[in-house]
């Protein structure tokens, strides 16, 4: 099911997305989905890695290598 937003952006904005997607080759709607969903990936990869932080560091880890070796 496909929702339209009305979405309010600044002139600024808006010539960098059409500037992007032309380089891209592609519509500026693909565009900022694209964008839309590489940055909610991004947020929920941030969110899990501050959950398990406290969890991991109780069980000795102390950086991403340390877990990283643990798993190698």
């Amino acid at each position: 099911m496909n929702i339209q937003l009305p979405l309010t952006i600044n002139d600024r904005l808006l010539f960098k997305i059409e500037e992007t997607a032309k380089q891209m080759q592609i519509d500026k709607n693909d565009l900022i989905i694209k964008a839309l969903k590489k940055y909610l990936l991004i947020y929920s990869i941030k969110s899990i890695r501050k959950r398990l932080k406290p969890l991991l560091k109780k069980q000795g880890f102390k950086t991403e290598e340390d877990i990283f070796n643990a798993v190698s």
